[in-house]
């Protein structure tokens, strides 16, 4: 037997030749390519895809109200934050016994992370053990405001009933005119279905599929603290990262774009938090005598973006003006590493 073990490895030592050095080829990152946004950032939202380089959804702000989660155990309804959109819940069940302002309204806005439990209308309802709750509490809705800064007037709401497959919610003029019941179906193909209380409900499927897209730019209401410690709502023009794609990020504001590859990349600190980009890329003056902002980006803020694991990017800002000088339209570069 060992003989012939003797032989069968001279056997196979013979077929292959001596081992040869394999020269691995050199990195090659992909281009540089750079993304202008046509509409501006006052009066549009707009989701970007980074890997196709193009604008996936342009759309004028004010044509949604209520964003409602897809997935078949969320409940979270988020307010339109690109037009400065504010909920007061008014603490009674009786939705008839809504029929105006009172003056003292407790007037709450969504914080930009994104999560469910800091939204406006988040006692509205709930998932737990297994089970879906609703207060039954009436909202008073803010609309907010267009892009001339125009307000949108106020609808009263109550979210009556939520499934894994549906929203119900019943809303009003606050004199109670043209008082609606909707139901919400939770399917598609977006992690959210954008509803406008305008024709008597209706949805507006402007958000693209869930993978399609990576940056979306938008306004939104963060916070700002007075010397006091008070958290004050603070409209801004900004970027949020679609976080629900699993997508991470991260920021580098020292060794300069040009200079950041492969090797640099898992030398940083992820996050999935929505609003980790927000607006900070940009400074503001405010000519005191004109009452002019003019607004300046950073390019040596970079970005870098792991959008799965075998593909990441890097971005930087380079304007926030297009031709005309026209604010509200960033210009961006960026490439894959």
């Amino acid at each position: 037997m060992y003989k012939y073990l003797i032989i069968l490895s001279l056997f196979l030592t013979a077929c292959f030749t001596e081992d040869e050095l394999i020269t691995l080829p050199d990195y090659q990152p992909g281009e540089t390519e750079v993304l202008h946004l046509e509409n501006s950032m006052y009066s549009h939202v707009s989701y970007i895809d980074i890997l196709e380089n193009t604008v996936r959804s342009s759309e004028y702000k004010t044509q949604w109200d209520l964003c409602l989660s897809c997935t078949d155990t969320a409940t979270s309804i988020y307010l339109n934050a690109a037009k400065r959109m504010y909920a007061a819940e008014t603490g009674t069940t009786d939705f008839n016994a809504i029929t105006e302002l009172t003056g003292n309204e407790d007037w709450k806005w969504d914080f930009p992370n994104g999560q469910p439990d800091s939204t406006a209308l988040r006692a509205a309802s709930e998932y737990t053990d297994g089970l879906f709750f609703t207060s039954g509490k009436v909202y008073i809705i803010d609309r907010g405001i267009d892009e001339l800064g125009t307000p949108q007037g106020y609808q009263k709401l109550v979210v009556e009933n939520v499934s894994e497959t549906e929203y119900s919610v019943r809303f009003a003029n606050l004199n109670g005119n043209n008082e609606t019941t909707k139901t919400i179906t939770k399917e598609g193909a977006a992690f959210q279905k954008q509803f406008s209380f305008d024709g008597g409900g209706t949805i507006n499927k402007f958000e693209p599929a869930k993978d399609a897209w990576h940056l979306k730019f938008t306004q939104y209401t963060t916070w700002l603290f007075t010397d006091e410690g008070e958290a004050v709502p603070y409209f801004v023009q900004g970027v949020l990262l679609n976080s629900e794609a699993g997508l991470q990020i991260a920021v580098d504001s020292i060794s300069g774009f040009e200079n950041l590859d492969i090797t640099h990349f898992n030398n940083y600190e992820y996050t999935n938090q929505r609003d980790f980009i927000g607006h900070e890329w940009k400074t503001v003056t405010v000519d005191m005598e004109t009452m002019q902002a003019s607004y300046k980006v950073n390019p040596e803020i970079t970005y870098l973006i792991k959008i799965d694991p075998t593909t990441s990017y890097k971005f930087h800002f380079l304007s926030y003006v297009n031709e005309l000088n026209q604010k509200g339209f960033p210009v961006f570069e960026f490439q894959r590493l």
